[in-house]
């Protein structure tokens, strides 16, 4: 996560891996439509390897689903989830990294 962008890098079993950045937005005025745009090849939007994905509902679900699904989460990708899915589960698990002093930022 860098500056709200979130990034991500599958590597499957053969290790062939592949980057993907769900750009932070600041959204509308009423706060909607934020984390809207993914991009595919880098893990920031910006980098010149990076295409977007058009019509990529799908694709943010599919992510979400991936990183959900992860055993082993870090905060930081506790995180992730709860900005992307705001799950009551999520703000729970953050609200408790937060307590134990495992967030840095």
């Amino acid at each position: 996560m860098d500056g709200g962008t979130i990034g991500l890098e599958i590597v499957d079993q053969n290790g062939v891996r592949e980057q993907f950045s769900i750009r932070a937005y600041l959204g509308d005025r009423d706060g909607t439509n934020s984390y809207t745009s993914v991009y595919v090849g880098a893990i920031y939007f910006s980098d010149p390897r990076a295409a977007l994905v058009t019509d990529s509902e799908h694709t943010k679900r599919m992510l979400i689903h991936i990183l959900a699904s992860a055993p082993n989460k870090t905060p930081t990708e506790d995180h992730c989830l709860m900005i992307l899915r705001k799950h009551p589960f999520d703000i729970g698990r953050c609200l408790v990294h937060k307590w134990t002093g495992k967030y840095d930022f």
